[in-house]
């Protein structure tokens, strides 16, 4: 495909699965900027979109591909620990290759906390390993800083999560 063509092609897909994808969360979405005043992405992400300057920079909502569903009681359900005992544990050695997986885990996870991190609160939450399986969890609990939520201030979505991160690389 010619560079043209295909340059076309991926301003289409992008302009389609913006408006027809992506809901936005907070109320700063859609603020015009004149790119020649600014030419160029800024540190904290801002100014990459002609139509949106604060699209994908640091300290916005998340944009979300379907309205958020309350399902608080059914999020231990089924149980992580019990996952993670049941599908990852290795009864067996498996020969890895030359230990790439862990390599491109480790690249993977690095990168994805490189492009976005959720702001924390200052309330912890500890889970616990259900009686069945923790004997087998060689963490029998850990705690973790809960992600923070913060109101959007418009009609549709009512609460969201800030990245503290620019979302462009």
């Amino acid at each position: 495909m010619p560079v043209l063509i295909g340059l076309l092609y991926l301003n289409t897909r992008r302009t389609l699965l913006e408006k027809y994808n992506l809901l936005a969360v907070g109320s700063s979405h859609g603020t015009l900027f004149d790119p020649k005043e600014f030419p160029y992405r800024t540190g904290d992400g801002k100014y990459n979109d002609p139509h949106n300057a604060e699209a994908g920079s640091q300290y916005t909502f998340f944009g979300r591909n379907m309205k958020p569903v309350d399902q608080q009681d059914e999020l231990m359900s089924p149980d992580p620990f019990v996952v993670a005992t049941k599908l990852l544990a290795r009864r067996e050695y498996k020969d890895t290759g030359k230990q790439f997986n862990i390599l491109a885990a480790a690249w993977i996870q690095f990168m994805v906390h490189d492009w976005m991190d959720h702001m924390e609160d200052t309330k912890q939450i500890e889970i616990t390993a259900p009686k069945e399986v923790a004997n087998e969890c060689p963490l029998k609990s850990f705690k973790f800083y809960a992600t923070k939520e913060q109101p959007t201030n418009s009609d549709g979505i009512k609460t969201g999560y800030n990245n503290v991160r620019t979302a462009w690389w």
